[in-house]
């Protein structure tokens, strides 16, 4: 009887093993490949245009926004946290980019002109503090955009260190 019960439990045991063995081979053969460790089925975006990093800041890292036509990083000048949105200038800026610029920032309230080396650059700040910075450099529309107000002088120097 005693050898009968072993026989019978080690018949379930070897039973039960057999079938977890099964169920973990399955998942195994199915489970799909992880797409960081196949980079040729991974899409990653990259913009199909030259863009702007800050100068000695190597760790930015571009990311789309809603299409691959514009791109933005996050940053920071001095303590404030920023993001630098770019896409290439629209075409109905080509003909008089100073122009569409200003007419473009008056309608974010970007009244403060900053001169930054070449580039003119428009900012300004809402009722609730948030500051949006625009210009064109290098054939790109860029906006800096933070939570809180940066100086004129700050963002000067950071315009400058875009390339």
């Amino acid at each position: 009887m005693l050898r009968n019960k072993k026989i019978i439990f080690l018949s379930i045991a070897s039973l039960v093993f057999i079938v977890l063995v099964g169920i973990a081979l399955k998942v195994a053969l199915i489970k799909p490949a992880n797409p960081a460790n196949n980079p040729a089925d991974s899409k990653v975006n990259l913009p199909s245009f030259e863009t702007l990093k800050p100068s000695g800041n190597s760790s930015v890292t571009l990311q789309p926004l809603k299409s691959d036509q514009a791109f933005a990083f996050d940053d920071k000048i001095a303590d404030t946290a920023i993001t630098v949105s770019q896409q290439p200038l629209p075409k109905d800026f080509a003909p008089v980019p100073d122009q569409s610029i200003t007419n473009l920032a008056q309608k974010y309230s970007a009244t403060t002109k900053i001169t930054a080396g070449n580039v003119t650059a428009f900012t300004g700040s809402s009722a609730k503090g948030d500051q949006t910075t625009i210009f064109t450099k290098k054939g790109l529309l860029v906006f800096i955009t933070s939570k809180r107000s940066v100086t004129v002088d700050q963002l000067s120097a950071y315009i400058q260190s875009l390339h």
